[in-house]
């Protein structure tokens, strides 16, 4: 209490010293002129708190009773409490990135000064302190929404503030609640209930960190949270699937109100009851079944729906199987025979065995085991007798048997395959091919297709690497040729980024050989990538004009738009493609419409990867005689 303290500053480079001010404790302070003081050093550094009122009693006999600021328990280490105290000094008029020392002369009553030297100093700091702070939770209750978030490194955390934005609406603001702390088994966690929010709105929070001295750390990651419940506000009923066998197609059904907001219904598949599921197709507010064409038979799907409104995403519906059932097992192939060909290949044939028969896959044994490998791709022939030559040139035969046993397969149109067909052997006199791969699957992800597959370098020490083979599928059922997607593949697996909406890729892979030996194709693997189809116009009006028929409509709001396409479709006659109009066009006059003869019309949206809209609504004209 009998001590002053100077204090002297000098900037990095200079000589002399710079008196900036003295400190010394107030002995004539009363209690409202200390807490006073404590509000004007709060306003400048706002990351404290206040004491309350109920507390200032305790605080202020403390202050009376000790002579030394460390012996006041919690308040005698907070900078804003010294600093009230005269034993703490805030350089405020310091010029960023700039360094200084500081010089600290302490005199007592009766006492010889002494100096003390502190070392060079420099605001900011370097560099941000980072306490690893992760957003874990953001739940709405409607009255209020509860924030939390994990703070994984606390170091020399001393307190945060929490911010909030209404999203796209307001820059962040601070809350003026504080945020809660809590500890277990070394992982802190910072909370806060904001109970200034209001319903249905959308909001992000961010957490910002501070260390005693009032220095911000790194903020913490941002969340986003609709102060809503039910974010659907309506519910899926009446939910289940049909088997559509004469168009190859599962039927997806169900019943649900259509709130204000409700944009549209996607439609989620997997194999697997538990993982894997993928949005297949989007239904628009009132549709009530979706048709899923790219099924296989006798594979088991399950589906679920999610509801898109204006808040976000529901919660996923009830799960349901559907499947498409196949019509005929496959029969196995008959009478198959071998002959050795003057060039050292094998020629086998075969006869189909039944009429639904689409292709084959052929089977050798050329290790003297009990195993079967495929040797061939599907073979897909419609003859009565089938003819496959097996080249055995690409064969090294230190790893093979002397005699070879073959077996076919056959796939009918349900994509049913069947036993393999009788045995037979034969001894080569040449090479045989290489394994080729087993296990080949392809997933959609979302982004890409994963390709895999099993590695049989193990089985056949012939096999160097991996070639990937492709083709595609478009929505017209267009095939194309098969193309090496890759020749030279280490792994088992490859990911394809090369792909576009509403086709299906099938994968085949082959291996690699020394001396480019090559394997034939294995069976091949399809993966479907979802299309995601525009909407017709739905606010068509067609009036009769002075030289025509007159359409008018609004501008569609959907994103990627490039076009219309305007139909005119006659009483039993098909529809006919009047003209192609820019988006931004809303109107067209039908002049060649004739008089006495009642026509509909329909509009289409065409996106810029060419994908045209179903025809939902035609709407009718007439031209009086």
């Amino acid at each position: 209490r009998e001590i002053s303290y100077s204090i002297y500053r000098m900037k990095n480079g200079d000589k002399d010293w710079e008196y900036l001010t003295t400190l010394s404790f107030n002995t004539n302070m009363r209690i409202d002129d200390f807490f006073k003081q404590l509000e004007l050093i709060n306003a400048k550094n706002s990351i404290y708190e206040l004491p309350e009122e109920t507390s200032k009693g305790n605080i202020w006999q403390w202050v009376k009773r000790t002579g030394n600021i460390d012996s006041i328990p919690f308040i005698g280490v907070i900078p804003m409490y010294r600093e009230a105290l005269g034993v703490c000094y805030y350089d405020r008029t310091a010029a960023k990135n700039t360094q200084y020392s500081y010089k600290i002369v302490k005199k007592s009553a009766n006492g010889t000064p002494v100096e003390s030297t502190i070392q060079t100093a420099s605001y900011p700091p370097d560099k941000q302190v980072d306490y690893d702070i992760k957003a874990t939770e953001a739940t709405p209750n409607e009255k209020y929404v509860h924030v939390r978030f994990q703070i994984k490194d606390k170091q020399q955390l001393y307190t945060a503030k929490m911010y909030r934005q209404y999203y796209m609406q307001s820059e962040f603001v601070p809350l003026s609640a504080s945020v809660g702390f809590s500890e277990n088994n070394g992982i802190v966690e910072a909370w806060l209930i904001d109970t200034t929010t209001v319903k249905r709105a959308i909001m992000q929070y961010y957490l910002l960190p501070y260390d005693l001295y009032g220095n911000a750390g790194k903020p913490s990651d941002t969340i986003r949270v609709t102060n809503l419940i039910d974010k659907a506000e309506t519910m899926i009923m009446g939910l289940h699937t049909k088997c559509d066998t004469a168009n190859k197609t599962v039927q997806i059904s169900w019943k649900c109100e259509v709130p204000e907001f409700l944009r549209s219904i996607d439609v989620y598949r997997s194999s697997d009851y538990d993982n894997g599921y993928q949005m297949i197709g989007s239904a628009v507010p009132h549709d009530t079944m979706f048709i899923d064409e790219h099924v296989d038979p006798i594979t088991t799907y399950y589906y679920y729906l999610v509801i898109n409104n204006a808040y976000g995403q529901s919660e996923r519906s009830a799960r349901i199987a559907g499947m498409l059932e196949a019509s005929l097992q496959a029969a196995k192939p008959s009478i198959l025979e071998t002959e050795t060909l003057p060039d050292g290949n094998i020629k086998l044939t075969w006869l189909k065995p039944s009429a639904d028969t689409r292709g084959y896959y052929v089977m050798r044994n050329d290790d003297g085991g009990q195993e079967m490998r495929q040797v061939s791709g599907l073979i897909i022939t419609d003859s009565a007798k089938v003819t496959y030559i097996d080249t055995l040139n690409r064969i090294n035969q230190k790893n093979t048997s002397s005699v070879f046993g073959y077996a076919v397969k056959s796939e009918n149109t349900s994509y049913n395959i069947s036993d393999a067909s009788d045995t037979v052997y034969v001894t080569p006199v040449l090479q045989i091919n290489l394994a080729a791969p087993t296990h080949v699957e392809a997933f959609w992800n979302g982004s890409s297709v994963l390709v895999t597959w099993q590695n049989i370098d193990q089985l056949d020490k012939n096999v160097m690497a991996y070639g990937i083979m492709k083709r595609s599928i478009s929505a017209n059922k267009d095939t194309t040729q098969w193309q090496l997607l890759i020749d030279r593949c280490f792994n088992n697996y490859l990911d394809d980024t090369a792909i576009a909406n509403g086709f299906t890729y099938e994968y085949a892979v082959i291996s690699i050989g020394i001396n480019d030996l090559q394997s034939d194709m294995t069976i091949s693997n399809p993966a479907m990538i979802p299309l995601f189809r525009p909407v017709s116009i739905s606010s068509l009006v067609v009036n009769e004009a002075k030289d025509g028929m007159q359409l008018n409509w609004e501008k569609t709001q959907q994103e990627d738009i490039v076009k219309y396409n305007v139909y005119r479709m006659e009483d039993g006659t098909k529809p006919v493609l009047l003209t192609t109009s820019p988006v931004n066009t809303t109107n067209y006059t039908d002049r060649t419409a004739k008089s006495g003869i009642g026509y509909v019309y329909a509009i289409t949206c065409v996106n810029s990867s060419n994908i045209e809209s179903n025809v939902e609504d035609w709407v009718s004209g007439f031209i009086d005689k």
